[in-house]
């Protein structure tokens, strides 16, 4: 699905990078296949405005605004992931506009 489009699979990178390495995606992905324990990648990708798109598990899912700062799908089914790629792709937009959403946490009470 990502052939001819800008879409770069990078792996994994040094914790020091990440600030770089967010900076540069317009999406982060943790398609996580077992329980989490809100991954401090997911919450620097979160504190950085970069929106993500997550498995469905408890850990992850509690930070996720869908459409807002990003999305979730069902953990290990490749057919809701590809759902949510197509939504991206109809929409180019939606990365920046969800970049500019303010984070949850940062809202006053």
């Amino acid at each position: 699905m990502a052939n001819g489009s800008a879409v770069s699979f990078l792996g994994t990178f040094p914790k020091e990078k990440i600030a770089n390495v967010l900076a540069e995606l317009d999406f982060l992905v943790i398609p996580s296949t077992w329980y989490e324990n809100s991954p401090l990648v997911l919450l620097s990708a979160l504190a950085s405005h970069t929106p993500v798109i997550v498995s469905d598990v408890a850990g992850m899912t509690e930070f996720v605004e869908e459409g807002k700062n990003g999305f979730a799908f069902k953990m290990g089914n490749v057919d809701e992931l590809e759902r949510v790629f197509r939504r991206i792709l109809n929409d180019p937009a939606a990365a920046r506009r969800m970049s500019k959403q303010p984070n949850t946490s940062e809202q006053p009470e």
